[in-house]
Order: C-alpha cells, then sequence, then structure tokens
C-alpha cells in the first residue's frame, strides 16, 4: 500500500506513509456522537436514516470494547461496517487493492459528514464537530508580488498534509519544506490584482491551526517522462517518536508519531 492509515493510529513506515497524532486527542466527545448514532441504529434497515458508517464503526468498536471485558470473544467479524462502507462508495466493491490514504480521507470525511447530520449542524459550516476539531486543520497561503510587495493571503481547510521526500532525511526535515518559499516565475508567474499583471512572485504555505490528529503522507509517486509513468521513491525517511509542528502565530503542538 502507498501508505497505511487509519482514524486514530496511522502508519508511519519508511516504505509507505506517515502519520502523527497528539496524545490530547479528545476522544470522550466523538465517543459520546458515536453511542448516540450506534444505540440509535440498532438493527437498522437499509433505508434507515441512522444505518451510517458512524453508527455502524460505533457499533464495532462497542462490541470490541464488550469482547476485551468478558474475556470470552476470541475475534469479532467487521462485516456489517465494511459492507456499508461499501454501500457508500463503489471504489471498495471488488477485492481490488486500494490506496490507503484515498480511504482514510473518504473515511473520515464521510463521518464527519454524518456527524454534522446527527448533531443538526449539517446547514451551519461555522460549527465545528468533534470531528472536526480532531482531524481537521487549516493552511493559510502567503504571496508576495515581485513588484510591489503586495501580500496575499488565502485560508483553507486541511485534512491531510501531502509532503516530498528527499533521499537520506528526516520526517522533520521534508515537513519542514512543506513550508518553504517557492518562486513563481516563468510559465508560474503570479498575477497580481495590484500590479493586474503576471509577475514573479514568491509563496509559502503555513499551518494557521492544526487538528488533534495530523494525517502526513510522504508523497512517494511521481511521474517519469522516461518511462512513461509514474514511479516509486523508495527513499529512506528517518523519524522520531515525536514531533513538534508550529503555526504561522507561533503555536506550537507536540504530536506523537504512530505507525
Amino acid at each position: 500500500a502507498e501508505a497505511a492509515e487509519a482514524a486514530a493510529a496511522l502508519n508511519a513506515s519508511n516504505a509507505t506513509g506517515a502519520g502523527v497524532a497528539s496524545p490530547t486527542t479528545p476522544v470522550p466527545p466523538v465517543a459520546e456522537v458515536a453511542s448516540a448514532a450506534g444505540s440509535k441504529s440498532g438493527a437498522a434497515k437499509a433505508d434507515d436514516p441512522m444505518d451510517t458508517i458512524l453508527a455502524r464503526l460505533a457499533e464495532l468498536f462497542a462490541q470490541m470494547e464488550n469482547a476485551a471485558a468478558s474475556n470470552k470473544v476470541k475475534h469479532l467479524n467487521p462485516k456489517v461496517a465494511v459492507n456499508k462502507i461499501k454501500a457508500e462508495n463503489f471504489m471498495f466493491r471488488n477485492t481490488m487493492q486500494q490506496d490507503a490514504h484515498e480511504f482514510a480521507s473518504f473515511l473520515i470525511n464521510a463521518l464527519m459528514e454524518e456527524e454534522r447530520a446527527l448533531l443538526g449542524v449539517a446547514k451551519r459550516p461555522h460549527v465545528r464537530t468533534p470531528l472536526q476539531r480532531m482531524f481537521r486543520g487549516r493552511t493559510v497561503s502567503k504571496t508576495f508580488c515581485g513588484e510591489c510587495d503586495t501580500e496575499t493571503c488565502l485560508e483553507q481547510p486541511m485534512l491531510d498534509v501531502n509532503i516530498d521526500v528527499v533521499q537520506n532525511t528526516s520526517l522533520r526535515y521534508c515537513t519542514e519544506l512543506f513550508s518553504a518559499y517557492e518562486t513563481l516565475t516563468g510559465e508560474d508567474k503570479y498575477r497580481c490584482n495590484a500590479c493586474t499583471s503576471p509577475v514573479d512572485a514568491r509563496r509559502r504555505v503555513m499551518f494557521k491551526s492544526l487538528p488533534d490528529v495530523l494525517f502526513i503522507q510522504l508523497k512517494r509517486f511521481s511521474y517519469s517522462e522516461r518511462v512513461g509513468g509514474f514511479t516509486k521513491r523508495n527513499d529512506r525517511v528517518q523519524f522520531a517518536e515525536t514531533m513538534t509542528v508550529q503555526t504561522v502565530d507561533g503555536d506550537a503542538r507536540k504530536y506523537v508519531l504512530a505507525g
């Protein structure tokens, strides 16, 4: 798999991708939402509005907790939850190997949408839900005009961070490169609103706010004109047990790498 990421324990292996999780992840609020979904669903029918991925995963985790407490159940069958995921996305209705990063993105987005509907805030975008606080941050892109030095800022929501792989370096180094300046010139010139013309510029993307769980995806695949397709980079990327990430406002957050 190109990346092996799950909702709370993300793959940080050198062969694939990486993920970091904060030790202060607010599990109780999310657990309460999931429990509400699971308790309302029960033996829901296919057309039941409570027959959701969130409810099915809540049931599965409740079964896991009960099994751990009883010490009698040796294994659990996740078929109901898996079938619900397949029903919601045709990409997973086969036996082909799928991209784990795409699966994780789909699953988290689906859970957040279902959570918003469950809490009755689907049409209130300004309300941040427990799952959004856990998984969603924001980035800010700052562009500086090379002619008039005008600064333009653009904030965007962030679910994961895709970083380039640099041979024989560390995850920290690759993450710092994510926020390095890039020069916009030639065919990539920036159209400045103040100059009203294409100009050379500098752009930098930084973290505006950080989630409790931060997904980091190493970009292992790149297009090669020589082979006429995508090739995989197997360069080793070292990482420690923890990593501190800083926002543009100077706030720092320490993450524990999980994999």
